[in-house]
């Protein structure tokens, strides 16, 4: 008596784990975890990268089961991959698991020791590099940073104005992103000004009073400002004046360091732009001379006017879906950024139904 058996060969719909996203810095192991559908015979896996099976002979991969293993990883590695099960039924894809292969920060500049003498302006440079871009912070070992005398710059320039002995000490830059940090640290050495002349002009500059009176638009439509200031109780400008540096920065939407402008006397006006449109900013005035800063005026707010946007969205995109009941998908993205004229806060789609109906015959 002969028996018979049949085996079916099957290949389930369902992965019982899809491969999820990951996050890796440049050098680390990066770990691409799947666990196929069952099937019989059992599935073979193999891996695609942006659509293309990955190579067997390239030494960073490691193809065990269940899982991708890249090492070490690097920029080129970042992309979509799919996991294939394989058997005679066919084949099925899991879900596109995206790799990041992230950049530690990395200082591209480090600043230095510096030495200078009591009421002069200290300037600290500090550059950094990294993917996501690093955020960059400076600090001091002792204490906050001194109120009302340091400045910085957009790139990153730690300036220290009006220098006394208690300012002596380490200043440290941090650069951090959300996959490393790095430190660099220099020494600030105050030296004791050489002469009473020095420190009388200290004692000068510091009772001089600025009063910021106006800071205003221009002209209509213009994202130019005018800033006036003067000086209070000095009937004849102080011969060892120099002139004064006009502050500024954004405060809404977003908060930036303080830029600098200088004006020599016997100005007591500038224009300082071209500013933001849409944004709102802070300005105050400070007297200088000999490399010496005084007192900082009171501050005044201004909000720069806006403009219609000078460009339409760009890239757009109308898909119709006749599946479901001729829906249609609308996309686009924004203005090139230069052309915005001020904040946007949204957009406004408007249709004509004889067209939508030309536009789906047309398509279908």
């Amino acid at each position: 008596q002969i028996k018979c058996y049949s085996v079916l060969a099957v290949l389930k719909e369902e992965f019982n784990a899809q491969p999820s996203d990951v996050e890796v810095a440049e050098g680390e192991v990066a770990v691409i975890n799947c666990d196929p559908p069952l099937g019989h015979p059992e599935p073979n896996v193999i891996w695609k990268k942006d659509g293309v099976p990955i190579s067997n002979t390239d030494h960073h991969y490691t193809k065990l089961t269940g899982k991708l293993i890249i090492e070490p990883a690097e920029k080129s590695h970042s992309g979509s991959y799919v996991c294939v099960a394989r058997n005679i039924m066919g084949e099925r894809h899991s879900r596109a698991a995206r790799l990041s292969v992230l950049a530690k920060p990395v200082l591209v500049l480090k600043p230095e020791n510096v030495s200078v003498r009591t009421g002069e302006s200290a300037h600290f440079y500090c550059q950094a590099k990294g993917d996501p871009t690093p955020t960059l912070v400076w600090s001091r070992e002792r204490g906050p940073l001194p109120n009302g005398r340091y400045l910085i710059n957009p790139d990153q320039t730690l300036q220290l104005h009006y220098v006394t002995e208690q300012d002596a000490g380490r200043y440290t830059c941090t650069a951090a992103n959300h996959v490393g940090v790095v430190t660099a640290t220099a020494q600030l050495l105050v030296e004791e000004a050489p002469s009473t002349e020095q420190k009388d002009l200290h004692r000068e500059l510091s009772a001089l009073r600025v009063l910021l009176e106006n800071v205003t638009i221009i002209a209509s439509g213009s994202n130019m400002s005018l800033v006036q200031w003067k000086l209070q109780s000095y009937p004849a400008q102080p011969h060892y004046l120099d002139g004064f540096e006009v502050l500024y920065r954004s405060l809404v939407p977003a908060n930036s360091d303080w830029a600098a402008k200088k004006v020599s006397l016997p100005s007591f006006q500038a224009q300082v732009g071209p500013l933001k449109r849409g944004y709102k900013y802070e300005f105050k005035v400070r007297p200088y001379g000999s490399n010496l800063y005084g007192r900082e005026s009171n501050t005044r707010h201004l909000r720069v006017p806006e403009r219609v946007p000078g460009a339409p969205p760009q890239a757009v995109s109308i898909m119709v879906n006749h599946e479901q009941n001729n829906s249609i998908h609308l996309s686009w993205d924004p203005p090139p950024h230069d052309s915005h004229n001020g904040v946007i806060q949204g957009y406004q789609v408007i249709t004509s139904e004889a067209a939508l109906q030309r536009f789906i015959h047309k398509h279908h």
